[in-house]
């Protein structure tokens, strides 16, 4: 889970007008010269934007791989309240957590495998 993206921020991107794809292509030697050269460009234009669109849906689709919220739930249900002696004769009232449950909630991301 090193590879963590916003998956927002990537659909803004994709979906980001300013960005134009162009082709260098010779369409005339390709397709002869009863071709529309403006009709073929919107063509292309749209063939894009259906495919930016069905990239954004496959995205949208994904399962989350980090959910900070379900993180923090996991975390504070998990958290409990004890006095610890702090060796000195000071004792302290604390919010704990095993660090081996802590260490697996972060790990999982907040998101269980079931």
């Amino acid at each position: 889970m090193s590879d963590l993206i916003s998956r927002s921020t990537l659909m803004k991107k994709l979906n980001d007008t300013k960005i134009q794809i162009t082709f260098d292509l010779p369409v005339e030697e390709i397709l002869g010269d009863a071709v529309d050269i403006d009709d073929f460009a919107m063509l292309v234009q749209d063939a894009i934007q259906a495919y930016r669109n069905m990239v954004i849906g496959a995205i949208k689709e994904q399962p989350t791989a980090f959910n900070v919220e379900k993180v923090v739930e996991q975390l504070e249900e998990w958290t409990f309240n004890a006095d610890v002696n702090l060796g000195d004769g000071t004792v302290k009232n604390s919010d704990l957590i095993a660090s081996e449950n802590a260490i697996e909630i972060v790990e999982r991301g907040g998101v269980n495998d079931d």
